[in-house]
């Protein structure tokens, strides 16, 4: 049975977005600002399936698009990201149940990380719990049997982990373990929070779900370690591993729901 609500899944890359393009029924298909929106039927939910392109921008723009045009009222953003915490690893899976902007700084006029005039940094998840119960239980029993002959094993991934916590982002692709450490240490020391995972879209996403009144949720696959390897890591991990694990608990998620 096919629920009304109307959920927005968002990815940033092709290889992000695959298996969810082949999964999704019943389609019709609306270009807008160079965006190829798709409402269908996924896994047994009505959605709107778009490809965003990198960037805050990009994906500020499209979430937009989402909530005003075609009248989501839930929205996931789902792909991959660098790790910046010592136990989170390459497959592991990062529930954001908090975003921020790593590059927003108004300092003195606000304090770091916090936008000016709207007074938030910190755009909390209400969708994160359920997501990370539906994926464990799949992770438990299920994700080893479905993924034994994957190209996972390159990564030497087994069964991931799965993490509940913040989630960074900014217009900069890390792969430096130095300026890692600056986003680590700059969230320690503003606000004694450290994050689990960087990327490029997430934070946009969450602002734009906030100011719009839309539940939002961002949902990383970690396919590097935000260090001198990271172009390399990044670039295998999301042609070869990224669309099936992406397409796995997406599934997993709206089965439960």
């Amino acid at each position: 049975m096919v629920s009304e609500e109307v959920y927005g899944i968002i990815c940033a890359e092709q290889g992000e977005i695959d298996n969810l393009s082949k999964d999704i029924k019943d389609t019709t298909e609306t270009e807008i600002a160079s965006r190829v929106f798709k409402q269908g039927t996924l896994y047994g939910r009505r959605v709107v399936l778009v490809l965003c392109r990198p960037g805050k921008v990009a994906a500020a723009a499209t979430t937009t698009l989402l909530i005003h045009h075609f009248k989501v009222n839930k929205l996931l953003f789902v792909g991959v990201a660098g790790s910046t915490h010592p136990d989170v690893h390459i497959g592991d899976i990062v529930v954001g149940t908090e975003c921020s902007q790593h590059d927003m700084d108004a300092r003195p006029w606000r304090e770091r990380y916090i936008l000016p005039e709207l007074g938030v940094g910190f755009f909390e998840s209400t969708l994160a719990e359920p997501f990370a119960k539906a994926v464990s239980a799949f992770l438990a029993d299920g994700f080893q049997t479905e993924f034994a002959e994957s190209d996972l094993s390159m990564f030497d991934v087994t069964i991931p982990a799965i993490h509940k916590g913040l989630i960074v982002s900014g217009d900069q692709f890390i792969a430096s373990k130095e300026v890692k450490a600056g986003i680590v240490d700059g969230y320690a020391e503003a606000h004694k929070k450290t994050p689990l995972a960087c990327e490029m879209e997430g934070a946009a996403v969450a602002q734009v779900a906030y100011e719009m009144g839309c539940p939002a949720l961002v949902v990383r696959v970690i396919s590097d370690e935000a260090n001198d390897k990271s172009l390399d890591d990044f670039g295998a991990f999301l042609t070869k591993c990224s669309g099936p694990v992406i397409g796995a608990i997406v599934r997993e998620y709206f089965m439960s729901l």
